[in-house]
């Protein structure tokens, strides 16, 4: 599954500017980017204790310093925010494993998905032709 980022934050209080440079900024450097914008009314993400709290960002785009252990960005350090999500969200994909049941995602945790890749990859450079391997997949149905 591929890296997903929420951007939140007031109304008009930047957001959709924002994104719009992020994404100019990574497609400038080869990566596909889509984006999905969903406007749900009357939440907060500014009140303690409250769920929406807890998912609060990565990372904080302000012009006016926040007392938070969150990193801060300016609005326009561009550049900066495509770093973080590079170095953060996209390239740790770059090796992954994603298991699929009956078309249902399987949530794995660092040990089973190395085994996993670590005994696909084995199985597979063994094989007759099979030269360097950047991805692979597999299909099982049964019944």
């Amino acid at each position: 599954m591929p890296p997903i980022v929420s951007v939140i934050g007031k109304s008009k209080s930047g957001k959709t500017t924002l994104i719009e440079k992020i994404v100019q900024e990574l497609r400038s450097r080869g990566y596909c980017v889509a984006t999905i914008k969903h406007i749900p009314r009357g939440v907060s993400f500014d009140e303690p204790g409250k769920d929406s709290w807890r998912h609060k960002l990565t990372a904080i785009v302000t012009d006016e310093p926040l007392e938070t252990k969150a990193r801060q960005f300016s609005f326009e350090d561009i550049n900066g925010l495509a770093d973080l999500l590079e170095k953060g969200f996209i390239k740790p994909q770059k090796d992954r494993v994603s298991l699929y049941v009956n078309n249902m995602p399987v949530a794995l945790t660092m040990f089973p998905r190395q085994i996993i890749g670590n005994v696909l990859l084995a199985m597979a450079s063994c094989l007759k032709g099979v030269k360097q391997i950047r991805n692979m997949q597999i299909f099982l149905r049964r019944g």
